[in-house]
């Protein structure tokens, strides 16, 4: 069931530490040369320390304990990994073997928050790489083989700054500055509202000249916004919708932009079929959006430069109805989900989760996305940017126990996003 029907939310490892301070010398396991590079450590909320690495251009290896033999009982590898201009640095593995299960609950590498185990392990980029390994008491595998690449260049992110234990890198996922910064005061304690233009990505669809939004989008850059294909399939032309930007309570006059739009690009492998997958549309307004006037009342939301993205938490904003079949939100509101693999989530929906789709949902339900929240944002945290990794696509019932939302995957089309967005700007 497509989630458009009325119109939101039931917001109802291998690094070996050097001595603190300066290093010289080869890097135990990380490199195959001798690397100039700095260590330091980052003080942590558990008594632990988090070494800090800092290193030039160049590409290095990182193994589990004891690879490529069975790593040991009860590790815990903690470490964070920057280049030494604040280049956009990537990992990748290619031999991966850790204890398979869900939620990766028992052992796991986890890259920025994310957790990877069985035989698939990370492929992500970002100006830092908070990296942690862990086993416990029970199953060992042979572990893991990855190589860190620093390319040669700066970003355009500033440096990486620590608080209270965990690194934050002020440059987003893809170094651009002007992606993924939410405007927060005060959050509502207990509550579901968003806080006004809170999450400035946030697009609405409406009829051209109207004012209830029936859709979700998602800025991604000055000139288009990311929505569901199932939004906009049936349409016969651009000009019966409008996007509203910057948009809080519907029906009110509360500095709300109304955006034309020149193009619809729904992509070639969507089709009406329930489950068909590749639920996604692009808009191309009918004119740039001028950031730079905007204060971030309105940005565009990062773009994920990989990852499976299992196993963390994402919020899902939107206007849609508040239980299936109830009464439309007359303001944004926001749930907090956790992600997981699809592996996961055909044990609800069998073998019509495909790779364009994402699944997220809470293990007692009651929290989700629902009718008319179809097309909007599912974002998380990663280097400290809200990054974009998946769009409402849809579900059995709204926050049904065992059935979780489905999302279409950002990542799988970041390709066709490029491509077809190429004559925007993301600042």
């Amino acid at each position: 069931m497509f989630r458009l029907v009325l119109s939101c939310l039931l917001l109802g490892a291998g690094l070996a530490k050097p001595s603190p301070g300066a290093v010289s010398g080869k890097v135990p396991e990380i490199s195959p040369r001798e690397p100039s590079y700095e260590a330091q450590p980052l003080p942590r909320r558990n008594g632990q320390t988090r070494t800090m690495y800092t290193l030039d251009p160049d590409t290095y290896s990182l193994k589990s304990p004891n690879y490529p033999y069975r790593y040991p009982n009860n590790a815990n590898v903690t470490i964070t990994v920057r280049g030494n201009d604040n280049q956009i640095i990537s990992i990748s593995c290619e031999n991966f073997n850790i204890e398979s299960a869900i939620s990766c609950k028992y052992d796991y590498l986890s890259v920025n928050g994310q957790r990877f185990c069985g035989s698939t392990g990370p492929n992500l980029s970002g100006t830092v790489l908070d990296i942690v390994f862990k086993s416990d008491e029970a199953v060992r595998r042979t572990g893991y083989k990855c190589t860190i690449t620093v390319p040669t260049g700066s970003g355009s992110g500033s440096t990486a700054a620590t608080t209270e234990g965990t690194t934050a890198a002020t440059g987003s996922p893809s170094g651009d500055q002007c992606c993924g910064v939410a405007n927060r005061a005060s959050r509502i304690v207990g509550g579901v509202q968003t806080e006004v233009n809170e999450y400035p990505w946030q697009a609405g669809l409406v009829s051209t000249g109207g004012s209830r939004t029936w859709c979700g989008g998602t800025v991604i850059n000055n000139r288009y916004v990311l929505t569901a294909a199932h939004c906009t399939a049936d349409l016969q032309s651009a000009s019966e919708i409008q996007v509203l930007l910057r948009e809080h309570r519907i029906g009110t006059s509360d500095g709300e932009m109304r955006y034309n739009v020149a193009q619809i690009i729904n992509h070639s492998s969507y089709t009406n079929a329930s489950g068909s997958g590749y639920d996604f549309s692009l808009l191309k307004l009918s004119s740039t959006i001028d950031f730079s006037s905007l204060d971030n009342k309105v940005a565009p939301a990062c773009l994920p430069t990989g990852g499976e993205f299992a196993n963390v938490s994402a919020i899902v904003s939107g206007w849609g109805t508040t239980s299936s079949g109830g009464s439309q939100a007359t303001v944004l509101r926001e749930v907090t989900v956790q992600t997981m693999t699809n592996d996961q989530c055909r044990r609800a929906y069998g073998s019509t989760i495909n790779s364009s789709m994402l699944c997220a949902g809470d293990d007692d339900g009651g929290k989700d996305s629902c009718q008319g929240d179809s097309g909007g944002p599912l974002v998380t945290d990663v280097s400290g940017r809200y990054t974009l990794i998946g769009v409402v696509s849809w579900g059995y019932g709204c926050g049904d126990v065992g059935f979780p939302g489905v999302y279409a995957r950002v990542t799988e089309v970041t390709s066709w996003i490029q491509q077809k967005t190429a004559d925007a700007s993301l600042c």
